[in-house]
């Protein structure tokens, strides 16, 4: 088995650079979280039409863009590379607890971050979404527990964690082998708000379109929110946007309306050229510039240092004399 049967396109799959289907970064399940006990809740979505998708419905508890995010992204690229092998059955692999905290460069608090490992996995075991698309009905899920075993041992603080990805996970990319999506993680991180993470991979996966209606970037950002939090909600998407122009993403957002309505309806989204976080992409200038500075002052203390066995010019190649007996 290998990719080409998940994507006609390239599927790339590093921690840097990854690849995701259209509907997992599309539809409201990686999100914002808005209070702690969202954690251990779950919130069930329901709308006729969300871009491009129809009736779709999501069960699902609340997955942080932060952290369950992360987490995902780390089982997503385990099991890709599964999938190039020659394996009978590349819907089983081990999450490894260590190559997970070295990939993030976790060194302290080691039993925070398994913890958090393993309330995403099994957050990540609970979700159920339905949706149509092209008159199709498709129902995906992410996460199954192994046949015959634990989701996880509680007590486990190192070694490798059994994943089991279940058989419908593969509808996120049937119902569109080609429309495969790329993000790239240092950018991401480079992002801070949630708000503002979750626009940067809504907005960076739809480059066609410039024009978004608001109530679907509510949605995607809050798919609970009645219309009360609406305003506060938008007051957050400024704050948000206002993060991305000073990231660099994009110039400038038109907040536009209706004529016949006082309220805002579009955003109007100014990308920058290249469509990428400039921010990033200054500060990895500067720490390249600081490392090729720093190595070029080792170079010059190395050079200005004497040799102790240099001989000097006017210093005869001639065996050693032992000093006179003193009697």
């Amino acid at each position: 088995m290998n990719l080409s049967e998940l994507s006609t396109k390239k599927i790339y799959l590093t921690k840097e650079f990854m690849s995701y289907s259209s509907s997992l970064l599309h539809l409201p399940i990686f999100t914002s979280l808005h209070s702690k006990e969202d954690t251990s809740k779950n919130y069930i979505f329901k709308t006729d039409r969300y871009w491009g998708f129809d009736d779709v419905v999501i069960h699902s508890p609340w997955l942080s863009i932060k952290s369950d995010f992360k987490v995902f992204s780390f089982i997503l690229r385990n099991f890709y590379s599964n999938f190039n092998k020659e394996n009978k059955n590349p819907y089983e692999f081990n999450f490894s607890i260590e190559k997970y905290l070295e990939d993030l460069e976790i060194r302290n608090n080691r039993s925070y971050y398994v913890s958090q490992i393993k309330a995403s996995i099994e957050k990540l075991s609970l979700i159920n979404i339905g949706f149509t698309k092209d008159d199709k009905r498709y129902v995906c899920k992410i996460l199954s527990a192994p046949e015959n075993e634990c989701l996880y041992d509680k007590n486990q603080l190192t070694g490798d964690i059994k994943i089991k990805i279940d058989s419908h996970f593969v509808n996120f990319f049937n119902h569109n082998p080609e429309l495969i999506l790329n993000i790239d993680h240092k950018e991401l991180d480079s992002v801070e708000g949630d708000f503002a993470k979750v626009l940067y991979t809504f907005y960076k996966t739809n480059q066609q379109t410039n024009i978004f209606d608001k109530e679907v970037i509510i949605q995607r950002l809050r798919p609970d929110a009645d219309r009360k939090l609406y305003r506060k909600i938008l007051t957050k998407i400024k704050e948000a946007h206002n993060e991305l122009i000073e990231c660099g993403l994009i110039e400038k957002v038109d907040y536009q309306k209706k004529w016949n309505v006082k309220e805002i309806s579009h955003f109007k989204i100014d990308f920058t050229d290249g469509y990428t976080i400039q921010k990033y992409k200054k500060e990895a200038e500067i720490e390249r510039r600081k490392k090729e500075e720093s190595n070029k002052k080792l170079e010059e203390i190395k050079n200005k240092r004497p040799n102790l066995f240099e001989k000097k010019k006017d210093q005869e190649d001639e065996e050693p004399k032992d000093d006179p007996i003193p009697f």
